[in-house]
């Protein structure tokens, strides 16, 4: 049976037990049958040898002739001589009820004689046999009826299973979106909705695997690019041992950094974020304000900044992370000339941090859109500089994840202003 498939052996090993139990059945069926004929047959001679020897000393045959016509009896000596015989059975001496061939016998004591009474059987053995071969006769289309019922039952079982396996046969890494279904939700409903569950939760792993991947590539990007520069200045002419000193410490705080974006974002990739201390986050935004003074002049914009203390719960990297994407969103759509200009201070229990350009601004229709990934505007997408459409995504990522909410404020004309929003801490613990 190893090759055969599931309904077939299921349906075979349903037959065979099914056969062995009927066997059982009928044969348990058959003795208690015979047993019964035994049983009416004994009760029989007795009666007829009660109306033969009711009297000690003598033997009522007239009596026995008239109520058991069909019967015979035999007397016999004390040596087991005949001495007495009526009916056509030939009846040998004996005590008790014994089956003679196809003769039943029933003998006791009657004073020095043994008398012996006998009916012909044949009828009952017949009735026997003929119950013998019915039951033989039924066995079989019942094992093949309890077949067939298993088949069929294996089939309601096992077809639901085989389609949901040929389902799952489909599925791979790249259509893992796709889900299973059943036509018997009584049955395999919850099941299949077990395995969707596994499903999502495994498509769910591999997007934010590749969340993780786009995200460390747009986020290392920039820090790659400062240590680049900063590594081919260094290259362009001869310096003192104190110009490569301060030109390596500059790259340091660049690796240094570059160390804990990564540690952000492995963080950020995390299902439940890292809990963390609550910090004060201006210095936070005035160091990465800083930090983008010289790209800033480069493009001729100008930065505006405008802050006060701010207690939240938040990482420092996380916040670094934040408030670079947004000063880079911001200086990619500035026209030279213009001012960026940065806001922190507290609304309403909340912290805001606001940061607004002078450039084309944001469609309405992509105001929510932008925090999607790989979603830009089409002034982002017709620029050579444009990024890579998951820098705002990545700070909604980070920023949902501490409770707060990010979002573009509406009637802002010309350019656009990006709020992020996080909630306030009550205590002031020292600054970062």
């Amino acid at each position: 049976m190893a090759n055969l498939s599931h309904k077939a052996r299921l349906t075979v090993g349903a037959a065979a037990v099914t056969g062995v139990m009927l066997a059982l059945l009928f044969g348990v069926v058959f003795l208690v049958a015979q047993r019964g004929v035994t049983g009416e047959q004994e009760t029989e001679l007795r009666g007829a040898m009660g109306s033969l020897a009711a009297d000690p000393k003598s033997l009522e045959i007239e009596d026995f002739r008239e109520s058991h016509p069909n019967a015979s009896f035999a007397v016999f000596d004390e040596q087991g001589a005949l001495v007495a015989h009526q009916g056509a059975l030939h009846l040998p001496p004996g005590q008790g009820f014994a089956t003679i061939g196809t003769t039943y016998a029933y003998g006791i004591r009657h004073g020095s004689s043994n008398v012996v009474v006998g009916i012909d059987g044949r009828e009952s053995i017949r009735g026997q046999q003929r119950l013998a071969w019915i039951l033989c006769l039924l066995w079989l289309p019942l094992t093949c009826f309890f077949g067939i019922v298993a088949w069929i039952a294996a089939k309601s079982v096992f077809e639901p299973l085989e389609r949901l396996t040929e389902q799952a046969t489909r599925i791979s890494g790249a259509n893992l979106h796709e889900r299973l279904s059943t036509d018997d939700p009584a049955e395999f409903g919850s099941f299949a909705q077990q395995l969707n569950q596994m499903l999502g939760r495994i498509e769910e792993t591999l997007q934010r695997e590749d969340q993780f991947a786009s995200d460390a590539a747009h986020e290392l990007r920039t820090p790659l690019a400062i240590l680049r520069t900063q590594i081919e200045t260094t290259l362009l002419n001869r310096r003192s041992t104190k110009e490569y000193v301060a030109a390596y410490g500059s790259m340091l705080v660049e690796v240094d950094r570059l160390t804990r974006i990564v540690e952000a974002l492995l963080r950020t990739a995390r299902r439940v974020p890292l809990e963390v201390d609550p910090i004060d986050i201006e210095p936070v935004v005035i160091a990465s304000a800083s930090r983008w003074q010289d790209p800033y002049t480069a493009a001729g914009v100008f930065i505006e900044e405008e802050t006060c203390p701010a207690v939240s719960r938040v990482g420092v990297e996380e916040m670094t992370v934040i408030v670079d994407n947004l000063l880079e969103n911001a200086l990619r759509f500035s026209p030279k000339g213009s001012t960026v200009r940065l806001r922190l201070g507290h609304v309403e229990g909340w912290i805001d941090l606001k940061i607004t350009d002078e450039g084309p601004g944001i469609p309405p229709e992509l105001a929510q859109r932008v925090f999607d990934r790989f979603v830009r505007s089409d002034h982002d997408r017709n620029r050579d500089s444009g990024g890579a459409g998951i820098g705002l995504a990545v700070c909604k990522k980070i920023v949902t994840s501490r409770g707060g909410d990010i979002f573009i404020l509406p009637g802002e004309e010309p350019g656009a202003t990006v709020v992020c929003r996080l909630p306030s801490w009550p205590t002031e613990p020292p600054r970062a």
